[in-house]
Order: C-alpha cells, then sequence, then structure tokens
C-alpha cells in the first residue's frame, strides 16, 4: 500500500500502564535515590507516573513521596541529569510496605559535554526534518517550542533519520498550557512515518491571567474532540455515533481514500465488529480488523479538515469531513485508551488526518479529564 498524498503517523511508547478508573482511588510512593557506584543520594531527581502530571523530586536525602497515585498497574519513572533513566511498574494499591531503594547507573553519554551544533549545517537541516515529522502541521504544533533542541543527536542514512539525545528534551506546549519533560530513547522519521520511544513527564504552565487559563482549556477540549484519543474512548463508551464518529470497514484501495463511502466500504453499525474491551476497569482495550475487511476507515463529522491538514492530505476543498484509516498488520492490537499509545507486543499505524495530527502538539496528559 502506498499512500503518497498523505502521511502516515507511528507511534511508539516505551511500555507503561495505568489505571481507567479516573483516579477515583489515590495511593502514594515513599523511597529514596542513590548513585549506584558511590551510594551517595541523589538530590533533586525526577520521580513520576509516565505520561501524566503526577510528579515530585528528592530531597536533600534523595527521599520522596509521590502522591495521588491511582489504583491498577502503573509505571514510575526515576530520572536525573548524568544517570540512566530507570523505570519500575507498579500495581496500587500495594499490599506491603511501598518503600523503594533505587539505585541509578551513570550514564557516560550524558555526562559529556553538549557541543554546540547551531552552526552545523547538516545538523541544521535534520532538525528541521525532525520538527516536520515531531511537530506535525495543525494550529497547535506553531505555539510549541522546544526549549533545547541541541541536546538531540541526528544519524541520517537512506533517507532514515535517527534521533536520540543527551539530555531530557524540555518542551514548551503554549497552545494547551503544558510543558513537557521529554526523555527520547530514539526515534526514526523518514518521508511518510515517525517512530519514537519515549517517557513523558506533564506540568501545568502557570497562566499569566484568567484569560490565558481559558484559552487553554478551551484548546485542549477542542483538541481531544475528533482525536485519535476521543475515538478510542468513545468506543470504549458506547457513544461512537453520540459523538459524531462513523466507522467503516474497507480495502486498501486509492479510490476509498477520498471519499465517505467507496465501493469496497461497509458501515460498522455495532462496535463488537472492529473492538472489545475485557477488562471495561482497565486502560487497555483490544481494536482490529473486522471480519472479510482490511483496514478501518473513521470519519468524524464534527469539524472540517482545515486548510492546512486538507492541502497536505490532497483535498483540493478544505470543507470535507476529517478522513482517517487505521491500520493493525498484526490484525489486532492492545491500546491504551487515554493516550493512544499501544502495547509493545501489537502496533497499528494511522494515515489521513490522524496521521497528520496524532502528536506532540496535540499531546494530553492521562489524568487529564475532559
Amino acid at each position: 500500500m502506498n499512500f503518497n498524498f498523505n502521511i502516515a503517523f507511528l507511534l511508539i511508547l516505551v511500555s507503561f500502564f495505568s489505571s481507567s478508573s479516573t483516579l477515583a482511588q489515590k495511593n502514594e510512593l515513599r523511597g529514596f535515590l542513590t548513585d549506584s557506584v558511590s551510594g551517595e543520594p541523589l538530590i533533586g531527581a525526577h520521580v513520576f507516573l509516565n505520561n501524566t502530571t503526577i510528579g515530585t523530586a528528592t530531597d536533600a536525602n534523595g527521599e520522596f513521596i509521590l502522591k495521588g497515585i491511582p489504583n491498577g498497574k502503573q509505571l514510575i519513572v526515576f530520572s536525573y541529569i548524568g544517570y540512566k533513566n530507570q523505570a519500575k511498574p507498579i500495581e496500587f494499591p500495594v499490599e506491603e510496605e511501598n518503600y523503594l531503594a533505587i539505585r541509578l547507573k551513570p550514564d557516560p553519554v550524558q555526562f559529556q559535554d553538549i557541543e554546540v551544533v547551531g552552526s552545523n549545517k547538516a545538523w541544521r537541516r535534520n532538525l528541521r526534518k525532525f520538527e516536520q515529522h515531531f511537530l506535525g502541521y495543525t494550529p497547535n504544533s506553531r505555539e510549541v517550542e522546544l526549549v533545547n533542541p541541541e541536546v538531540l543527536n541526528f544519524e541520517s542514512y537512506n533517507g532514515m533519520l535517527r534521533t536520540t539525545s543527551n539530555a531530557p528534551l524540555e518542551i514548551l506546549n503554549k497552545a494547551l498550557g503544558y510543558k513537557i519533560t521529554y526523555y527520547l530513547e530514539e526515534s526514526i522519521s523518514d518521508f511518510d512515518i515517525f517512530t519514537a520511544g519515549f517517557y513523558a513527564r506533564f506540568e501545568e504552565m502557570p497562566p499569566s491571567s484568567d484569560n490565558e487559563l481559558e484559552k487553554w482549556e478551551n484548546r485542549r477540549t477542542e483538541t481531544y474532540e475528533g482525536s485519535f484519543v476521543h475515538f478510542i474512548n468513545s468506543v470504549s463508551e458506547g457513544l461512537v455515533n453520540e459523538n459524531n464518529f462513523t466507522v467503516f470497514g474497507t480495502r486498501f484501495s486509492r479510490v476509498n481514500l477520498y471519499y465517505e463511502k467507496d465501493p469496497f466500504s461497509t458501515e460498522m453499525k455495532s462496535t463488537i465488529d472492529y473492538y472489545s474491551d475485557p477488562e471495561p476497569e482497565d486502560k487497555w482495550v483490544e481494536l482490529f480488523i473486522p471480519r472479510d475487511h482490511q483496514i478501518l476507515k473513521v470519519m468524524y463529522t464534527g469539524e472540517k479538515v482545515g486548510t492546512e491538514i486538507g492541502r497536505r492530505m490532497g483535498f483540493r476543498s478544505q470543507t470535507v469531513n476529517q478522513m482517517s484509516w487505521i491500520e493493525i498488520p498484526s490484525e489486532s492490537v492492545t491500546i491504551n485508551k487515554y493516550t493512544g499509545s499501544y502495547s509493545p507486543s501489537t502496533r497499528y499505524i494511522l494515515h489521513g488526518y490522524w496521521g497528520w495530527t496524532h502528536r506532540i502538539p496535540e499531546a494530553l496528559p492521562d489524568n487529564y479529564t475532559n
């Protein structure tokens, strides 16, 4: 299959877990962090629940108390500049005393001085390519700033761009009001695909006024509505049609990409044809390709495609409905219904509108509530 008029987006998140009980029950975790070699306490190290605003830092003794943790399987991330990140899955509530002793290993790569690369033409060219794939072309992307791009390292080969980082990438999303600390393990990008493995910590930015806070809240709602995460939640809650989504099973064919209905499409009247939620209280759900079809096509009628994305998708008119396609190479995929990420053993590829918009400028924390 060759979608040469749009971009496909493949997102890989480092495995993480949490509960879908909307933070109904809270837990806390205590412990301390030390250098694995010297045994000295690590002061000011970050401890956070992955992809949320729930986090803290170690005190002068290297100790921490992480509060507000919901029930369920969580991934707690421990990070300190100059040391390798460590992530520990824990299921809450814990039956035994939850006091952790974490020993972080020094990372020689992070101890290296960051080279000044602003005058390097090849590096600047690769940075522009990375930003195009990483940020996309939505209205939000124009208000996202990479504070310290100099921590990024690029390797280009056979048209592919591999990106790693010497330190966490600091991101200011001024459209949604979040500071994101982005712990990039590795990303791979080329013309029509972007993959990334990372941890992320969200922090609320302080608004300069009540008007700015209201703007952020409105933009968060606008960003969520019609998104892939909104779709997954709508399916989980049995509100697909009520939330302006229509789902089709179809085949790989160029003609079916431009039209709401095509000769190969069959509207899926029931979610049981493409979705299962074996444990409703868990955040993980399963999406699969309907029988006798090759791909899922999703139409959202709550908002039109827009000028910039429509142009890049090849539509002459920007008044068409948002059309996206979900490719599932393994026939089924286990998805986090809060972030749209998937478990390491399965994957999906988004094409069409979501292929252009399921990016970091549209990212909301796990514990965001609409």
